[in-house]
């Protein structure tokens, strides 16, 4: 099991069921050239056929930093730095996927990070999706992330929430003492460590990735949603008139 520097888990390599289960989704569900977001030293196996960039917000010396806890030759090389919620680097509609593994609860505003994926793949192409489930998860003593409060943050920008955020988890996750809470959250913030700032059930998930669609004017649909042990998978189409 691996830790991070303030001592909560980090994700890992997945347990054998569930990572059969991911990979046995993931074969059937992708083809051609795509990214993959985030995959530090986990990405999702894939046909030798596919052609995968690695997208991450650090280039490999800053993951490396950030990421004392991972032995450096398991990280993946990173082609292309950029932020996950943006992906201003890459152009509309020219991926034939996204895979975002473990990355939407990273994400400060989901909806806008769900949109940029829809926006750079093709026609017929998908996002993939998987996200823990925050009952099986160091989250489970954390309060549910709201519908509206993901609007919010898609209509306002993230940073009303920000502070909150990083609080409940060094309250909640962390452990720390009230007293010193506060001064080692705003430590986090300063760092810009990368927590999870939202939390999901796989019935909260699935009702958010329908609202989502909605929101969105339906440019995409949610093609499958697969309960996968302490994660729950999901794969997004994007729609022919997005």
């Amino acid at each position: 099991m691996l830790f991070n520097k303030f001592g909560a888990r980090l994700r890992a390599g997945p347990p054998a069921d569930r990572g059969r289960r991911r990979i046995k989704v993931a074969h059937d569900v992708l083809r051609g050239s795509g990214i993959e977001i985030g995959a530090l030293h986990n990405p999702i196996p894939v046909s030798p056929s596919m052609m995968v960039t690695y997208v991450d917000r650090l280039p490999n010396e800053g993951l490396r930093e950030h990421y004392p806890e991972i032995p450096s030759p398991s990280l993946v090389a990173v082609d292309i730095v950029d932020e996950a919620e943006s992906l201003d680097s890459v152009p509309d509609a020219s991926q034939d996927f996204v895979i975002a593994n473990h990355i939407l609860e990273h994400c400060q505003d989901p909806i806008r990070a769900i949109s940029s994926w829809i926006r750079v793949i093709r026609y017929e192409g998908v996002v993939f999706l998987a996200v823990p489930n925050m009952k099986l998860t160091f989250d489970r003593h954390r309060h549910l992330t709201s519908w509206p409060h993901f609007v919010r943050d898609w209509e306002e920008g993230p940073a009303w929430s920000r502070n909150s955020h990083y609080l409940e988890w060094t309250e909640l996750v962390e452990k720390h003492p009230p007293s010193g809470a506060p001064s080692h959250a705003a430590r986090l913030m300063e760092d810009n460590y990368s927590i999870h700032f939202h939390v999901w059930t796989v019935p909260s998930l699935k009702r958010f990735l329908d609202k989502t669609s909605f929101l969105l004017a339906n440019t995409f649909s949610l093609l499958q949603f697969v309960p996968n042990g302490d994660e729950a998978l999901a794969i997004l189409g994007k729609r022919r008139d997005a």
